[in-house]
């Protein structure tokens, strides 16, 4: 996002949960997070109180909003993270065709990688029974 600094995740804990009994996918996650210079996970702007920041709710940019593919209140997910990266990389490939300078930014290898080490540490820090646990590279 423009105008804000990139921070890594140091630590983070993690509680998942399932609505429905028998369900083999979690339903529900809360995460806390700890950042490499020392701020934590949630979302108080100076001066202002806490927001709690959801999928099409109220505080968003517009990058969130062009993500927003179906009304709040239905799951997103698998085949919808997968329609967007289809429509980003047309949005590439027609601004080349015009000449134009692309503002997309598509995710590379090491950004996978990030998001499969997050994944491992929230499940590793679940199965700890929501403590701490670093994130390993």
């Amino acid at each position: 996002m423009q105008g804000f600094a990139q921070l890594a995740v140091s630590q983070l804990a993690v509680d998942l949960s399932t609505f429905v009994a028998g369900r083999k996918v979690d339903d529900d996650a809360h995460v806390s997070l700890r950042f490499d210079n020392g701020a934590r996970g949630h979302y108080t702007p100076l001066g202002a109180p806490t927001q709690r920041l959801t999928r099409g709710g109220p505080g968003l940019g517009a990058a969130a909003a062009q993500a927003t593919r179906i009304p709040g209140g239905h799951p997103e997910g698998y085949l919808e993270a997968f329609a967007q990266l289809y429509r980003e990389m047309a949005d590439q490939i027609h601004a080349r065709q015009a000449g134009q300078a692309c503002v997309v930014a598509l995710p590379d290898v090491q950004a996978g990688a990030d998001g499969m080490h997050f994944v491992e540490a929230a499940l590793r820090s679940h199965a700890q029974g929501g403590t701490w646990v670093g994130m390993k590279a």
